[in-house]
């Protein structure tokens, strides 16, 4: 069997605890973590640091039409933080996302996936993954291949509003 190996930071500094708290993350955050006092100029990089820890960016050719299909996904425990967050990036970046609530199989706490499509991740990619941001390279590869798709996109259901950034490339 094949050994895994953890990282684990811990920090001791009970001013830095405070004000995690003061800002919305207790212990136990998986499941009791609500709304994050995110400054609005700092909210892109909030998010995609959220996307890095729980969130996938994820492609596949829909059986239909042939096209290729992106998705940006969050997934939480926490379901006030879930719900905050589709509000706060629905009224930021402009767009419509989808909350999806299921209970696993054996599990007492029910799962939340905020689900943006392919036009509204787009518009979210766009404006989080900039030259020089902190992430994860695994997952600006995969926004950037989603920015660079040149499939057709309708915006079916209105789910980009008047005043989204889309660039050229949408």
């Amino acid at each position: 069997m094949r050994e895994k190996k953890y990282s684990v930071l811990q920090f001791s500094d009970v001013l830095f605890y405070e004000y995690l708290k003061n800002v919305g993350i207790f212990p136990k955050k998986s499941l009791t973590l609500g709304a994050v006092a995110v400054p609005q100029k700092y909210f892109p990089d909030f998010f995609r640091g959220v996307i890095d820890g729980d969130g996938c960016i994820t492609t596949w050719t829909h059986r239909t039409n042939g096209y290729q299909q992106w998705s940006l996904f969050i997934v939480s425990a926490a379901p006030i933080f879930i719900s905050w967050l589709k509000l706060e990036a629905e009224n930021y970046f402009k767009v419509r996302g989808k909350l999806y609530t299921s209970l696993n199989k054996g599990k007492k706490n029910p799962i939340n996936r905020l689900k943006f499509g392919k036009l509204a991740a787009k518009v979210i990619i766009k404006q989080i993954y900039y030259d020089g941001s902190l992430c994860l390279a695994r997952k600006e590869l995969k926004g950037k291949l989603c920015l660079l798709d040149p499939s057709l996109m309708i915006n079916y259901g209105g789910v980009i509003g008047p005043g989204a950034v889309t660039g050229s490339q949408n």
